[in-house]
């Protein structure tokens, strides 16, 4: 059985894995009635073991030979007598090392014999017969049983450590409220925890703790988000009492109410940023992104305030310098509160882009802008007015879209008149 280098200082082998080392250490030491044999017919002997734990342990003979010992092959490395080399664990993926498990390194020797065998050997398949075999079914089935029982008594063990800790300064100062308590060691849940599991453990809770704080500072911003929405959607209906867009509006920035919408976005911005930063250094409940109250709120927020985002991308021509906005300029605030609307309600990944209607619309346009004929565009046009007629009869997109001034509507108008005769949204469309 391969060894790695030592294990690291505090990472010492378990009574198991000490077992296991003692077998392997006297199956290589064979009796005096066995005489070494050359390299040249050296085999091996696979002996297997249920305890502590199923295993094969590969033994070759032993041989009193210099070449058996002094590699010289390229798969061995060349290295000196007694080198090691890294087991490949591609050829020999269950070979790993006692105790820490990773891909073992052995002797060169070791590594060239092995290969010796697999390579062109009438014993390749019996040899990978024994490096691949799986453990017997009811092995496995008592280790799947120890590890749900160990899972099952988490809980409680969590629930007295909360109790018995009071404080963890950097996982190696711990105060606890039982006087005179030496922190060595401790049973609890009928599992012995050593001083670094207690340490481990503490530590799990005060960080839940800090982020079920850090959720209730995000939760004292939500009437803040509120207020702001509040203002946009006026802005909304304002715009649509003149007959216009509130996208177009705020793409062309001509009036007041347009730019102190933009303040608004960019406040909202803010607040939505530090709630998704917060979500990927994970410093937020994991219950935090499947809370309706706010699976509600980030739909009403990206659904109002994207198209704002898209036609504020497109004022600016981005896109011909960056790239489309779906694909590069998209805000993550917007595909994280997406993603929560779709996980709540069990719909397709990518079923919620209604707030994306215009990023869509102008892309068509600057296509058809630089070049492309409707023919190149004719399904990608279809697919956008039969989502559009979609959104719109659930009441996901906004009835400004298709107001007689919106530039969508102007666009469409410029299609081929037996397309728009037969577009699903043609009813929509004002004449």
């Amino acid at each position: 059985m391969p060894m790695d280098t030592p294990p690291p200082r505090g990472a010492a082998l378990s009574d198991d894995d000490r077992l296991l080392v003692a077998h392997c250490a006297a199956l290589s030491f064979p009796s005096a009635s066995r005489s070494p044999t050359s390299a040249a017919s050296a085999s091996f002997q696979v002996h297997h073991a249920s305890h502590p734990y199923p295993c094969a342990a590969f033994v070759f003979q032993p041989t009193w030979s210099a070449a058996g010992w002094m590699p010289s092959s390229p798969d061995a490395g060349g290295r000196a007598p007694f080198g090691d080399a890294e087991v490949d664990p591609a050829l020999f993926p269950s070979l790993r090392s006692v105790g820490s498990g990773v891909p073992a390194r052995a002797s060169a020797a070791f590594v060239a014999a092995f290969r010796g065998l697999l390579d062109g050997s009438p014993l390749q398949t019996e040899l990978l017969f024994y490096c691949l075999q799986l453990d017997p079914q009811q092995q496995l089935l008592d280790a799947a049983a120890r590890s749900l029982s160990a899972h099952w008594e988490y809980e409680s063990i969590k629930q007295n450590v909360m109790q018995e800790i009071v404080c963890v300064d950097y996982l190696r100062a711990i105060s606890s409220s039982l006087p005179g308590r030496q922190m060595n060691g401790t049973a609890i849940g009928g599992l012995e925890l050593s001083k670094e599991a207690m340490l481990s453990l503490a530590a799990a809770a005060q960080w839940e703790k800090q982020r079920e704080i850090n959720q209730a500072k995000i939760d004292a911003n939500c009437s803040k988000i509120q207020e702001a929405l509040k203002s946009l959607n006026e802005y909304k209906r304002t715009c649509e009492l003149h007959e216009v867009s509130y996208y177009d509006s705020f793409k062309l920035q001509r009036e007041v109410h347009d730019f102190n919408s933009n303040v608004r976005r960019l406040e909202l911005a803010g607040l939505w940023d530090e709630i998704i930063e917060m979500l990927r250094r994970r410093e937020l409940p994991d219950a935090f992104e499947g809370r309706e109250e706010w699976v509600n709120l980030g739909t009403s927020y990206r659904r109002l305030v994207e198209p704002l985002d898209i036609a504020n991308y497109y004022r600016h021509s981005k896109n011909e310098d960056t790239g489309s906005y779906l694909s590069k300029g998209r805000p993550r605030r917007y595909k994280y509160t997406q993603k929560w609307r779709e996980q709540l309600h069990r719909i397709p990944l990518g079923s919620s882009l209604e707030s994306c209607f215009w990023a869509m619309s102008e892309e068509l346009q600057a296509e058809m802008i630089n070049g492309k004929s409707f023919e190149d565009l004719k399904d990608r046009v279809g697919k956008l007015e039969s989502d559009a007629l979609g959104w719109f009869t659930s009441g996901n997109l906004g009835r400004d879209v298709f107001l007689s001034s919106s530039s969508f509507v102007i666009w469409w108008k410029t299609l081929p008149e037996q397309h728009r005769s037969a577009s699903c949204i043609a009813r929509l469309v004002p004449s």
